[in-house]
């Protein structure tokens, strides 16, 4: 299975999610896994965290985007990626190429 880019205009594809590539620092995920929720539930539905999409980045497993426009150019990558105690919301973050 492979994976591409969803953006409009571009065609790169990967063998691999480039976010799996990497462990989570957010929640423990071993390379090859999806991340798991506070809850310990994961799957296809639970988004990996922005942590994890940011090393993966940095890593380089993204490559460069031929665009400009994917996962090297998130600003908002870095957001938290876990409700906080304070207000309990929940922000979901989303990696290029895994829809």
């Amino acid at each position: 299975m492979t994976i591409s880019c969803n953006r409009d205009g571009c065609d790169r594809t990967w063998l691999r999610d480039p976010v799996l590539e990497v462990g989570c620092p957010s929640c423990s995920a071993p390379i090859g896994t999806k991340c798991k929720r506070p809850s310990g539930h994961a799957g296809n539905f639970v988004h990996p965290h922005g942590k994890r999409d940011r090393l993966a980045v940095d890593e380089g497993h993204y490559g460069t985007c031929p665009l400009d426009i994917c996962a090297e150019a998130l600003e908002d990558i870095d957001r938290p990626d876990t409700p906080t105690e304070e207000d309990g919301d929940t922000i979901e973050q989303v990696s290029i190429g895994t829809f």
